[in-house]
């Protein structure tokens, strides 16, 4: 496979982060949660083949790992103005 230069990562990275999941991802994200075979199977269907869809749920598992980590910073943040403010 390719390697992807920096300058190329980090424009996609905030494209993807600027616009956000398309809907069949998000709900690819959710169906992963509950049955992987099936979500790989939904993404084959939306991308044509199975390579495609591999690679696509893996970033979308990255993505929402990501998500999870950046939420559980912000509580973390907010809990700790919460005790400092009593």
């Amino acid at each position: 496979m390719h390697q992807q230069g920096k300058r190329v990562k980090f424009v996609r990275e905030l494209v993807d982060e600027l616009s956000g999941l398309a809907p069949y991802e998000v709900r690819a994200m959710d169906m992963f949660d509950v049955n992987e075979r099936k979500a790989t199977r939904f993404m084959k269907a939306r991308l044509g083949n199975l390579r495609a869809a591999k690679r696509k749920l893996k970033k979308l598992e990255e993505t929402k790992r990501k998500l999870r980590k950046r939420e559980q910073e912000i509580k973390a943040e907010l809990d700790a103005k919460k005790a400092k403010q009593e």
